[in-house]
């Protein structure tokens, strides 16, 4: 099993992608802000269905399902995401700026994933 972690800062607080490896998928906390907590998680099947249950009040749906179907892509086998980013009266420009920041993180994990 391996286990890392990608981090990067907005408003002086970490959004933080823990990844970890098992030998028959992969498990993502993404999580961070004032307020790190699950408000949705996406799962990926071994067949690349993805089904995604998002909390009452919470918005990172779209964020597990986007890192499910780029994470089932690099690895083709069962994806996990937990996601729970929450900034204190975060603006829209804001949230697109988090949007990005995780986008980014993504791309750090999918790389690793595709060197592992």
């Amino acid at each position: 099993m391996k286990h890392f972690t990608h981090e990067q800062m907005f408003r002086g607080k970490p959004i933080t992608a823990e990844i970890t490896v098992t030998d028959c998928g992969v498990q993502v906390g993404l999580y961070g802000g004032d307020k790190p907590h699950i408000g949705a998680v996406g799962v990926a099947d071994p067949a690349g269905k993805i089904t995604v249950t998002q909390f009452e009040g919470h918005k990172e749906g779209g964020l597990c399902q986007h890192w499910c179907e780029e994470l089932f892509k690099a690895v083709n086998c069962p994806v996990v995401v937990s996601a729970g980013i929450h900034y204190d009266n975060a603006s829209k420009k804001e949230i697109l700026q988090v949007v990005e920041i995780s986008n980014v993180l993504l791309e750090m994990g999918t790389s690793k994933l595709q060197s592992v």
